[in-house]
């Protein structure tokens, strides 16, 4: 039951929802945005500012990790960081062993992206010990030094978050909500322009590369904030009037607007570029919020079978991308500004991505993730039991 005016009757009503369809279909548009930014025809790609796809997946990853806690905690009184370690391991650890075995064949065994195997033996360490954000900052962007694997970045800073935030906000600071709001605002305050502006403001603090691998935890910050504001009463009412049909058409066309200037300010205005980039992720955050107050026409699109089928085999499409798009690139073979032959190539990369990533899900995604369930499940109901 939704109100007239568009937002759901009863903050009793979000408590109740656990799975959000909606956000799958965000995850797909998010991951086809990554996809299309990553093709070898940037005449056509580039003006999208694809790249912000991961921007999204961020803030998303924030509001989930955070909600899902706060439901167990309510449910169960405490959190079980080792099942969350469990379940998250289970989840994100085969398939990207899986993926960057897949790729040190391809590039060490068979020859493949021959220009950049160098550049992949490098920063090689650094993705099997998950800290390829750092190669990023300082290899593939400071020094020119592209990987086919270089993708992983996001990986790493995800891993991290996932280290470090449940233990705050879960174990520190167990059962303290405003505390918890507060040391997000507080973290937020501090991340967001010091990681924004920090390239700008001195030499020094730019050859540090913070708005890289710094920046984007407050953007998932942002995440975790919506969630603790969403699951109390209090903050319910504060951000209830994000769901209105208004407010979601407004945060939907302010999000679109800023994603196409992304690619302009990059390019032409590279000092707004930290500015804009602090924009964006407040906007994702209030078009999040919207989709999660509010029902109407934007969430049943979002919740199209085909876009939410897509977005629940994201994770596996993002790792093997780059083996998709090089061969979507090998049997349609771009040409200059050929708008049909573009296009072939692009849905054609998805089309393999999809396909990679689904026989993924069905042989070694899913098989493990219902085994870490279980697992996480028998920890957890053990340590409550000897709690």
């Amino acid at each position: 039951m939704t109100s007239s005016r568009g937002g759901p009757r009863s903050h009793a009503e979000y408590l109740g929802r656990t799975y959000l369809p909606e956000l799958d279909g965000l995850r797909a548009i998010s991951v086809l945005l990554v996809i299309s930014c990553h093709m070898r025809d940037r005449w056509l790609w580039e003006w999208l500012g694809g790249w912000q796809g991961v921007s999204i997946f961020f803030v998303l990853s924030g509001y989930l990790i955070t909600m899902l806690g706060l439901r167990e905690e309510s449910r169960h009184g405490r959190v079980s960081l080792k099942a969350f370690y469990i379940r998250r391991v289970c989840r994100i650890l085969p398939l990207y062993w899986i993926a960057l075995g897949t790729h040190a064949a391809l590039i060490w065994g068979a020859g493949w992206a021959r220009p950049l195997r160098q550049n992949f033996t490098d920063a090689f360490l650094s993705y099997v010990f998950y800290y390829p954000e750092i190669a990023l900052a300082f290899q593939s962007i400071a020094q020119g030094k592209g990987s086919p694997f270089s993708h992983a970045w996001t990986l790493g800073i995800e891993e991290k978050y996932y280290l470090l935030w449940p233990a705050l906000a879960f174990l520190l600071l167990a059962q303290r909500s405003r505390g918890r709001v507060l040391a997000a605002a507080m973290l937020l305050t501090v991340l967001l322009p010091l990681a924004g502006w920090s390239a700008w403001a001195s030499p020094a603090l730019a050859a540090w590369k913070l708005d890289i691998w710094v920046f984007p935890y407050g953007q998932i910050l942002l995440g975790c904030l919506v969630a603790l504001l969403l699951e109390s009463a209090r903050g319910w009412r504060v951000l209830d009037f994000l769901g209105t049909r208004a407010a979601t058409v407004a945060t939907l066309l302010a999000l679109v607007a800023l994603q196409l200037a992304s690619w302009p300010l990059a390019e032409q205005s590279p000092g707004q570029w930290p500015t804009q980039q602090v924009w964006y992720s407040i906007a994702v955050a209030a078009f999040l919020t919207s989709l999660l107050v509010g029902e109407g026409l934007v969430q049943r699109v979002l919740r199209v079978r085909w876009l939410v089928a897509v977005g629940k085999l994201s994770y596996g499409m993002y790792l093997f991308q780059g083996i998709a798009i090089y061969v979507a690139q090998k049997v349609i073979p771009p040409r200059s500004e050929e708008l049909p032959i573009a296009l072939a190539t692009f849905v054609v990369a998805s089309l393999l991505s999809i396909a990679l990533a689904w026989v993924l899900a069905v042989i070694v995604e899913r098989p493990l993730i219902r085994r870490g369930r279980d697992w996480a499940r028998r920890v957890a109901t053990a340590s409550r039991v000897g709690a």
